[in-house]
């Protein structure tokens, strides 16, 4: 039976390790969204938007990574393959958002 509330440490884990796993497919959403309708009121950019989800990614792609690859040695291949699979799409989400930064 599905339950909201993890019971024990294992549980809270596999929360954690969601919302790594989803930030970056959100935060594409978010940038893809909000890109048109970022309100001009405010005293952040779009740009500030942008390498906030920058460093979140940074960190969501190392703890997944490293992640997937722990599984892969501990011999939980298809949870390593979804992890470093999420990784490298945690990598592909990130190049548009890099197209603002200039040399």
């Amino acid at each position: 039976m599905f339950r909201v509330i993890p019971r024990d440490g294992r549980g809270w884990l596999r929360v954690v390790l969601f919302l790594f796993q989803a930030f970056p497919i959100v935060a594409s959403f978010v940038v893809g969204y909000f890109g048109s309708v970022w309100p001009h009121r405010t005293g952040w950019t779009m740009d500030d938007l942008k390498l906030f989800i920058i460093a979140g990614d940074f960190v969501c792609l190392i703890v997944v990574a490293t992640v997937g690859i722990a599984q892969l040695f501990t011999g939980r291949r298809r949870r390593a393959c979804v992890n470093l699979g999420l990784a490298a799409l945690t990598v592909l989400l990130c190049f548009p958002l890099l197209n603002f930064v200039r040399a």
